[in-house]
């Protein structure tokens, strides 16, 4: 396999008290495409561990590895593993500031054995996921550099470069990953990366090759949320149906299903099944997920002052991660644009886009945020580079669509608003109603559900 097969045609053979988690999906809704990096890390030093800690929940492992790091507080790779350890445990759940803890237990591992490499991808990791993807970068090239073929420093470096929109170098790396170890870690990023370039058949192939090849409960359960929402964004509402299912046969609390399984019930037309589902979630396990789509739902039920509440949740949890250290700035651009606030969407998405201005996601932010402050015009070079890679996600596309009709260009707005009905007649809940509005302007016909 070449590294052009890793994102082209198919050729593997293989305030109110609530407990705070993590944007980590908050990508996954702006753009409608699911973050790779969910499954981020499976290091050599785990590996080695029994089978039985392998089984135990994120917390379990961070609570043994807490007893473990205060008999022995200067053993390095307990430190290592703490470190990687409270990382996933936010991703499965957990407290957003358990990032902070995890940054001060691998600084202690740095003073004790300055430049390791294990130490280096772990910070990796930390970075990503506080969305820090151009310090990840540097630390996950400092690795390879010091061991071309670590498996760990590729898929840190993959992740990276996918959302810095160093998208040709991220295939190669993640080529590499995959004749280095082609586990369910490098077959999850060969399905996002093929998601992004519009190979939606090679992305369900490589979901289920990352399927196969899991053991442990949580990145199954992971790969399975992921598998259904891929379905879910391309309108195969069954099939979304039994990855959703399988996912909670293999965990009951992973990031993500509860926000799938609500909208899989909005998109049937159980309005009423999804909002409840939404509100035990969002007191329960907020996430910016959960709480955007209930704002969705509830205006569309008139009840707009819940509905302004559910976003005050977001942004309450956004203030959460800004201080667990992570850059929220692109995803919160979306929303507040979504919500109308264009001068402060247009602020986050300048700072976004000054981060990362190769990356697909940036660039629509700054773009839709444009056209949310009157100024689509200048959007449009902008939606050009969203667009470069081919990505059919509705979602993206109804925002060039939209875009393209306010700058003027109909012909164009018509097209890719076609193309966005075709990916999905019902590509997201708290546009569609807009989306119909803007066919029925451009003479598009919408296709019956």
């Amino acid at each position: 396999m070449t590294a052009t097969d890793v994102a082209g045609p198919v050729s593997l053979g293989e305030s109110h008290g609530l407990r705070r988690r993590g944007l980590l999906v908050f990508v996954a809704l702006a753009l409608g495409v699911a973050a790779g990096q969910v499954i981020t890390y499976d290091r050599n030093s785990d590996a080695r561990a029994s089978s039985e800690s392998r089984a135990e929940s994120p917390s379990a492992r961070v609570e043994r590895l807490e007893q473990a790091a205060r008999r022995e507080p200067r053993d390095l790779a307990t430190l290592q593993a703490l470190g990687a350890a409270y990382v996933q445990a936010v991703a499965a759940g957990g407290d957003v500031a358990l990032f902070n803890d995890a940054e001060a237990v691998l600084d202690r591992a740095e003073e004790i054995a300055p430049g390791d490499s294990d130490t280096l991808i772990r910070q990796g990791f930390l970075a990503l996921a506080r969305h820090d993807f151009n310090r990840a970068q540097r630390l996950a090239a400092q690795a390879i550099a010091a061991d071309p073929f670590d498996a760990d420093a590729l898929a840190v470096v993959v992740d990276a470069e996918v959302e810095l929109g160093r998208y040709d170098e991220a295939a190669a790396h993640l080529q590499q990953l995959l004749d280095l170890r082609p586990g369910v870690a490098a077959y999850s990023r060969v399905s996002y990366l093929r998601e992004l370039h519009g190979d939606i058949a090679g992305a369900r192939t490589a979901f289920a090759q990352a399927e196969a090849a899991g053991s442990d409960r949580f990145d199954l359960a992971t790969v399975a949320v992921l598998r259904g929402k891929l379905a879910l964004d391309h309108g195969a509402l069954d099939e979304a149906a039994v990855d959703f299912t399988r996912a909670r046969g293999y965990l009951e609390d992973v990031a993500g299903l509860e926000a799938g399984e609500a909208r899989l019930l909005a998109v049937r037309g159980d309005r009423a099944g999804a909002i409840d589902v939404l509100e035990v979630a969002i007191e329960e396990r907020p996430t910016a997920e959960v709480a955007i789509l209930l704002g969705d739902l509830l205006r569309l039920d008139g009840r707009v002052a819940a509905a302004q509440r559910a976003d005050e949740v977001v942004r309450e949890l956004a203030r959460d991660e800004r201080a667990a250290g992570a850059d929220v700035n692109m995803e919160l651009a979306l929303f507040e644009a979504d919500r109308g606030y264009a001068s402060r969407a247009l602020e986050l998405a300048e700072l976004a886009y000054a981060a990362k201005p190769d990356s697909i996601t940036a660039n629509i932010a700054m773009a839709w945020a444009l056209r949310a402050g009157g100024r689509a015009p200048e959007a449009l070079p902008y939606v050009d580079r969203a667009l470069r890679l081919g990505t059919l996600n509705g979602l993206l596309r109804y925002r060039a669509a939209a875009i393209l009709a306010d700058a003027g260009e109909t012909e164009r707005a018509a097209a890719e608003l076609q193309v966005a009905f075709t990916v999905n007649p019902v590509f997201s809940v708290g546009h569609l109603e807009e989306a119909r509005r803007l066919a029925e302007r451009l003479g598009v016909m919408v296709p019956r559900l």
